[in-house]
């Protein structure tokens, strides 16, 4: 008789599926590769993405070639901008903050050397958040369809900063949020806009008209009034 095989139940292969050639993510167990996407080109930058599925929580990390890319890397890292991935405890990796479906997960490269890593399409949780408003905006504040972004940042908000969609009612706006945070600004942006975007000067989406000066918040206070002005990327 053949000598009964001495581990019937060997452990599964911790990496069935290896990292192979070119961009790629890993996203909790899930290995997404990143295509260059051709409807996002221009003379200063390309663009790699995928499209994802992820839970709040889920660890993000990078790989090009086979090769882990970490926080200090030349060509990506955690230092780049995001707005649903914060960095780790360790910087190597980002963590998801929100579920998402069909959301997309992308890798741009600037021609000068910067990148941002970003991921776009997610669906926020309902929260109990704090509502803030102001109040005594100009009455052009909604013409041409525009929608209103709040840009929050110190107190426990991670990273440079957030951004919270706003609520327009006559000339109020109002946003909520879970954070605590020191300070805030409002912008408008070309109607479409999911995600504001400091650098974009072209009249697509992203693209911020005007913003208001850095509002510092008080304590116990929820109700803010400011001043509007023009706004040039940067």
């Amino acid at each position: 008789d053949p000598d009964p095989d001495p581990n019937p139940n060997p452990d599964p292969d911790p990496n069935p599926d290896p990292i192979g050639e070119g961009y790629e993510v890993l996203i909790g167990e899930d290995r997404y590769s990143l295509a260059l996407d051709e409807t996002n080109l221009d003379d200063t930058f390309i663009q790699y993405d995928a499209t994802v599925t992820v839970s709040a929580g889920d660890i993000v990390s990078y790989y090009l070639d086979g090769e882990e890319l970490h926080g200090n890397n030349d060509v990506i890292g955690c230092a780049g901008k995001s707005n649903n991935l914060s960095p780790d405890s360790i910087g190597y990796h980002h963590v998801v903050k929100n579920d998402a479906v069909d959301a997309t997960i992308y890798v741009k490269l600037y021609e000068d050397g910067g990148y941002d890593v970003w991921l776009t399409g997610y669906v926020a949780p309902i929260v109990d958040g704090t509502t803030y408003e102001v109040t005594g905006n100009p009455d052009w504040i909604g013409n041409d369809g525009v929608v209103i972004f709040a840009y929050i940042w110190g107190g426990d908000v991670t990273g440079y900063g957030e951004w919270v969609e706003a609520e327009l009612d006559g000339t109020t706006i109002s946003f909520t949020t879970e954070y605590t945070f020191d300070c805030f600004l409002l912008v408008r942006c070309i109607s479409g806009t999911t995600t504001p975007d400091w650098s974009m000067s072209r009249d697509e989406a992203g693209r911020i008209y005007n913003k208001t000066a850095d509002i510092s918040v008080v304590d116990g206070e929820l109700s803010y009034s400011t001043e509007w002005g023009g706004y040039s990327p940067n």
